[in-house]
């Protein structure tokens, strides 16, 4: 499909899309966009094309750059014929509604280029930057312009030399240049999504132009965008990360600003604070199924209502939030609880410590790791350091070491090293291609089913070849 038949396509879907009560959605949407509502965008819904027109639908999908700019420029002939603008108002074309959301977990090569959603929290966003979109060079010499087009996931595209004369004597041209707000923020998979062990897996978004600071840290959002690659500059292999050029932002987290407290509502909640027993009642309404458990549901209504912030005479501040953390048995109604209440807050962050059991990982003093000083046993790098027997165990400060060890994501700085006292028992983890590791049978390993325990493993493992045959054998430890 070439760029003219799209936007021919693009400019009949935009005149003559109606909704079930015959109203042209998308052209009363642009004119709302010209008269009443403060934005330069429309929003078009994948359903509404794909039901009007299910190939131009597909290729979005398949082709979703090209296609966003043939939209871009329907809606730029549609604002001259239909609505008589003579000078160019720049409205974008933003896609909604895709039938298939993705965790971050589930992204994969597959999806490169494509145009796909996304669904997750944001969890760290940076201060709003300028992007060079239409950068021009000028010559100093011979005074020729060249224009070089930039992508904000790519590294800056800029001529060796003139073009006219040969002059290496080239700058940007700052005034002659466009610039757009550039912004990125980490989008990170649900809590509640995982499973068992697994760590939650995240992915850089980049927004422009008018969609930078849309959301917060801590926002639920569907993400619609083009997943695009970058080359790890750190790494030498050609091995690349994930980023997503954002198209839509919609929030499923709803502000605080947007909760509104009707006089009658005010009314009841006066009411309410009359009454002795208030507290009891409040805490009867925190998760009403689940039985008991009086006094955490006390601490959860303390930490949802806060308090005052204070400040000491001698200049101490003390804050008037607190967090919440449960700690039991399985079973104990701990997640129904904390869910309950994240549905209850606008900016709640549900998270569950299933996550974090796995990241750590307690090998034996004979287990070899690559640092920058060579291949070692870290036994005998921990005894130099922590030279002394252990009852419980012991850490010390590393930082000052200079020492980096080899991990998946490349080269880290060690900051810690910690002696442990050894179990009475181990486990180790003989694989058929012979590498073998001895650990506790609590430490946690991944398998083709997710991860498990190393007492559990009776199959398979994955290592950095992937998924090797296995045996686990409970030993006696050799170790003090």
């Amino acid at each position: 499909m070439d760029k003219e038949d799209m936007i021919g396509r693009f400019v009949k879907f935009l005149r003559e899309y109606t909704d079930d009560s015959g109203n042209k959605i998308y052209l009363d949407e642009i004119r709302d966009v010209l008269t009443v509502v403060p934005r330069r965008y429309i929003g078009i819904s994948w359903e509404h094309l794909n039901a009007f027109d299910p190939e131009l639908a597909g290729e979005l999908i398949d082709n979703p750059e090209e296609v966003i700019l043939a939209a871009e420029d329907a809606i730029q002939i549609v604002l001259q014929e239909d609505f008589f603008r003579k000078e160019p108002f720049l409205i974008h074309a933003r896609f909604h509604g895709l039938p298939k959301s993705y965790l971050v977990k589930e992204l994969g090569s597959e999806h490169i280029n494509k145009f796909i959603q996304v669904e997750g929290i944001i969890t760290r966003m940076t201060e709003v930057k300028p992007f060079v979109s239409r950068a021009v060079y000028i010559c100093k010499d011979c005074g020729h312009e060249m224009v070089r087009l930039q992508k904000p996931y790519a590294t800056l595209v800029k001529p060796n030399k003139c073009e006219a004369c040969g002059s290496r004597n080239v700058e940007l041209d700052v005034d002659k240049s466009t610039f757009l707000n550039f912004q990125s923020f980490r989008l990170q998979d649900r809590p509640e999504s995982l499973k068992g062990g697994q760590m939650p897996r995240f992915v850089d978004v980049i927004l422009l132009d008018d969609l930078v600071d849309i959301a917060l840290p801590g926002d639920r959002v569907i993400i619609t965008g083009i997943l695009r690659v970058v080359l790890e500059q750190r790494d030498k292999r050609p091995i690349f990360r994930k980023i997503i050029e954002a198209n839509y932002v919609e929030q499923l987290s709803k502000e605080i600003e947007e909760l509104e407290i009707t006089p009658e509502d005010e009314q009841k909640i006066k009411e309410l604070a009359k009454r002795k027993d208030i507290v009891d009642v409040i805490v009867d309404s925190i998760a009403p199924a689940i039985y008991g458990m009086k006094k955490e549901k006390l601490g959860i209504a303390l930490a949802l209502f806060g308090g005052n912030t204070r400040q000491l005479p001698d200049g101490t501040r003390l804050r008037g939030e607190s967090h919440v953390l449960l700690v039991g048995d399985p079973g104990v109604a701990k997640s129904q609880l904390l869910r309950y209440v994240a549905n209850l807050a606008p900016r709640a962050i549900y998270t569950s410590g299933k996550s974090s059991s796995a990241a750590g990982l307690c090998v034996a003093p004979d287990s070899i790791i690559e640092t920058n000083m060579g291949r070692f046993e870290i036994g005998s790098l921990v005894d130099k350091v922590i030279p002394e027997d252990v009852t419980d165990n012991k850490s010390v400060d590393a930082g000052s070491l200079g020492l980096t060890v080899r991990t998946k994501d490349g080269m880290k700085k060690v900051l810690r090293l910690w002696k442990l006292k050894a179990p009475k028992e181990l486990v180790r983890i003989r694989a058929e291609d012979g590498r073998e590791i001895i650990v506790t049978p609590e430490t946690r390993l991944l398998t083709p089913e997710g991860w498990k325990q190393a007492k559990d493993i009776v199959d398979h493992v994955i290592t950095d070849n992937g998924p090797v045959k296995a045996t686990a054998e409970r030993i006696s430890s050799p170790y003090d």
